[in-house]
Parts: structure tokens; sequence; C-alpha cells
């Protein structure tokens, strides 16, 4: 993740912030205004999306608060000193002319994944970010029902969707199964020849 992190601009890497660490959609990153972000940053009002190039209601017609981490807030309050126009209805991420919300299409293809191409990780997308906040909230032992009100939608989509379980959980997990079906056993693996 720090890979990923370190390899792309500051607007992306605000971006991959909040998507990671905040679990916010695409459309719903581009569609922020400067008044929908708290002053210290800690929390940001999803009232809209950009779907298909149009703003419109968020997914599930609901608006909702989202909390923001302490380090993603620093980074987005310094995005929004530098780069973001003062009017409270500027968008956080807008596009060249500043008028309309970053296209996500271009985000992705010019800024994102070349960047991230260079440190092996140009397959990431929107949906990987969304299913590592998923995965790491699940690892972090979040609750369930936080984490998925967090990133708006309910407990079996985060739950059979989004969280993924990593390798090291899965070969825990098969350890376990086999320790107590055959009972403990510290095993030696047996060296390869050299070919």
């Amino acid at each position: 993740m720090e890979k990923a992190l370190g390899a792309v601009e500051f607007r992306e890497k605000v971006i991959l912030h909040l998507a990671i660490f905040s679990g916010l959609r695409r459309g719903e990153m581009l569609a922020i205004q400067r008044q929908n972000v708290s002053p210290d940053g800690r929390s940001v009002e999803i009232e809209q999306r950009v779907y298909r190039g149009d703003l419109d209601t968020p997914k599930g017609d609901e608006t909702r608060s989202v909390s923001v981490p302490p380090r993603t807030a620093a980074l987005l309050v310094e995005w929004l000193c530098t780069a973001v126009d003062p009017e409270p209805t500027a968008w956080v991420f807008a596009s060249e002319n500043r008028e309309t919300p970053l296209w996500r299409d271009n985000l992705l293809r010019r800024h994102i994944r070349p960047a991230l191409a260079k440190v092996n990780l140009g397959w990431v997308d929107f949906k990987v970010m969304r299913r590592t906040n998923a995965s790491l909230g699940h690892d972090a032992k979040v609750d369930p029902k936080v984490s998925a009100d967090q990133r708006g939608h309910g407990i079996g989509v985060s739950l059979d969707v989004y969280t993924k379980s990593s390798m090291g959980k899965k070969a825990a997990a098969v350890k376990k199964l086999e320790d107590s079906a055959l009972g403990a056993k510290v095993v030696r693996m047996p060296k390869r020849k050299a070919s």
C-alpha cells in the first residue's frame, strides 16, 4: 500500500487515501465540494455523486456523513488550502476548467494507472481500493456494521462482496482446521533439490 501511495502525485494520493481509508466510491469523491468537507477535514458529507458524467443522488438515494481518519484528513486539508478554489461550491477534485468535477476515467487512465504501473500496480482500480478498505477493516476487527455504514451499503454486501481474506488468514485457518483434526504438530519442510 505504501508503494502505491508513494507512486502517485499529491492529488491522487489524497484520492487514494479517501478511497482506501474512508471507503468512498469514486463518484462520491469526485462530487465533493469544499462545503461538504468539515474545517478539520475529519468528515465529509456525501450529498451527490458523479454518475456517467452527470451529477446524481448518492447510490441508494441517501446522503450520509463519512469519517476521515487523521492522516487522510491532514492531506485533505492541505489539498484544500493549496489547490482548491475558496468558494464553498468549488469542486475538491475539479477538472482542468475548474467548472466541473474531474472525470473518473481520465483520472484513472491518465494519472493513477500510469503512476502505479511504475511500481507494478497498474491493475489497481477503484473497486480494488474499496475492497482493500473492506478487507483492512475486517482484518483490524472494525465492527462490520460500522464499516458497511461508512462505505454506504449493507453488511451482506460488505462481507460477501467487498471483504477479501488475505493469504495469511487463509493459511492460519487451514492450519487450525488441520490441527483440530489431526492434532498440532510441528512439520519440517523438506529442502528442495537445486536443479
